[in-house]
């Protein structure tokens, strides 16, 4: 079964024959289909997309951090087929890009197709990565590409699997068909990526899943984007540092500087308090709309009501 290929590390001089690479074919053709079926772009709904793969039956996504963007988020999400979803994003570590969304619940029970995922992982090994570079193309297809793995570590790998934009997100299969990684970093050079490894998912699953946002790194704006405002946590109140122009949080009247004190009259003194709210309304399928919002600001205090986006 071509075993020195698919699944172990070669060393990076030895010499393959027509028969080995036949065999890598077969191998392919028999796990990419399955494969292929749980990869999803990630679409944002302002031009911009992404990629991310489901591991679960109910419609668990791991995807990048940089690609779902915020807690309690929408977006949809459209299978190999075309048929969309609406999805909400959960936890988010901005330190390793590692983030976690679910497909909300249709009024049709749906059983996704999803993948199994392993920590198995050796340097050199055969691997190959799938998404919707570019965006999705249902004519063209999910692009698939072939590569090794050339570096790896605790919280990320490198490979020389070839990607562009529209692939971040996307998932890294060894050749038994089952999930290592998610594409993270596109590198300067297409042939040289990096990749968050599954090992990462596992070690902070719950914290992904409960909705927790984490992390002092880059692949993540610092803070919480709330409806066009940036919050930021400062000595134990929620700070209103960015307000962009015609946002929600622009009409309801919130300016840099405002310190949120309750969000539906839920009182608030972290970022984890406040994305808890938002990914349990958000798991439960929970319209949040025309929400009352206590600030103070310079001093008093004040009531402002902001209108979620569905």
């Amino acid at each position: 079964m071509f075993s020195s290929v698919s699944y172990g590390a070669p060393p990076l001089t030895q010499l393959y024959t027509i028969e080995d690479f036949s065999k890598l074919s077969e191998t392919l053709t028999s796990v990419v289909p399955d494969a292929k079926a749980a990869t999803v772009c990630i679409d944002l709904g302002d031009g911009s997309s992404g990629s991310g793969v489901i591991i679960s039956p109910d419609g668990l996504i791991l995807s990048a951090a940089h690609v779902t963007q915020e807690v309690g988020k929408k977006f949809e999400v459209i299978m190999e087929d075309g048929t969309r979803f609406t999805a909400v994003g959960l936890g988010l570590n901005t330190s390793t890009d590692a983030s976690m969304a679910r497909i909300l619940p249709t009024i049709k029970e749906e059983e996704f197709p999803y993948v199994p995922y392993t920590t198995e992982v050796q340097l050199r090994q055969y691997v190959f990565s799938l998404g919707h570079s570019g965006g999705f193309d249902k004519e063209r297809g999910i692009v698939l590409r072939l590569g090794r793995v050339i570096d790896l570590e605790s919280t990320s790998m490198r490979t020389d699997c070839t990607l562009i934009g529209g692939d971040s997100g996307g998932p890294l299969f060894d050749l038994k068909g089952r999930l290592i990684g998610i594409h993270s970093r596109v590198g300067t050079i297409t042939s040289s990526n990096t990749h968050v490894p599954i090992e990462n998912f596992q070690k902070h699953w719950q914290k992904l899943e409960e909705g927790r946002l984490w992390g002092d790194g880059t692949f993540a704006n610092a803070g919480l984007l709330f409806q066009g405002m940036r919050l930021l946590e400062v000595d134990k109140r929620l700070e209103v540092v960015e307000v962009r122009q015609d946002t929600n949080a622009a009409t309801a009247g919130f300016l840099r500087g405002d310190h949120i004190i309750k969000v539906n009259n839920i009182e608030l003194n972290s970022l984890t308090a406040l994305v808890t709210i938002l990914a349990d309304a958000g798991a439960k399928g929970v319209a949040l709309t025309d929400i009352p919002v206590h600030i103070n600001r310079d001093g008093s205090e004040r009531t402002l009501t902001l209108s979620l986006n569905d």
